[in-house]
């Protein structure tokens, strides 16, 4: 097993070629939040003509929906804890084309990711789910956040943190896949145990 830090923005691809299936991943620099709705946003600028607020190219994209407050007139994140990154599916390839190299979330993406992983040179990186107040504390800053019109959940958030991880890496950009191994070895399982007549 490998363990790696990485600095955001990636600007190396080799070092997302390097990784597999099952290493550690620790992350320092900038990372933005998008749920659902932010993913609907920035395609809807896209197909405006319109300007981003970001330069994505290099960068994490976490499938994260923060809850922060306000402290001496600064956000402050209180939890940060992954949201199942399967909804964002219909997005993976407009994501990849904006230059982003690692998507962050919980329960793993499809097969349409997949292949996207391996165009574009990207990682899909599992963070512990149920544990939002220790992922806060990884938070050093909060540098800006958009569309608060959306909801503090969906709004996308841009956060400054320092080794963030361990972050595991569950689906690489050379095909290996986690998610569907497991659910490929339950099933086996399942069958052994309850066989069909």
């Amino acid at each position: 097993m490998m363990k790696a830090n990485i600095t955001t923005p990636v600007a190396d691809v080799r070092t997302i070629e390097a990784l597999r299936v099952g290493d550690e991943v620790y992350i320092t620099g900038v990372v933005r939040t998008a749920r659902d709705m932010a993913h609907a946003k920035l395609k809807d600028l896209d197909a405006k003509g319109k300007q981003f607020p970001y330069v994505f190219d290099g960068s994490v994209i976490y499938h994260a929906g923060p809850v922060a407050t306000k402290q001496n007139g600064k956000w402050v994140i209180r939890s940060l804890g992954p949201t199942t990154s399967s909804r964002m599916e219909p997005y993976s390839e407009f994501i990849g084309g904006l230059g982003a190299k690692i998507l962050i979330g919980k329960g793993g993406m499809g097969a349409d990711t997949q292949a996207v992983l391996k165009k574009y040179k990207m990682l899909y990186l599992s963070a512990l789910p149920g544990c939002g107040a220790l992922g806060a504390q990884v938070v050093q800053q909060v540098l800006g956040v958009n569309w608060l019109d959306l909801g503090m959940p969906e709004a996308m958030w841009e956060l400054k943190v320092k080794d963030w991880g361990p972050l595991i890496v569950t689906m690489d950009c050379q095909g290996g896949d986690l998610h569907t191994a497991l659910r490929e070895a339950a099933h086996r399982h399942i069958e052994t145990m309850y066989p069909t007549a």
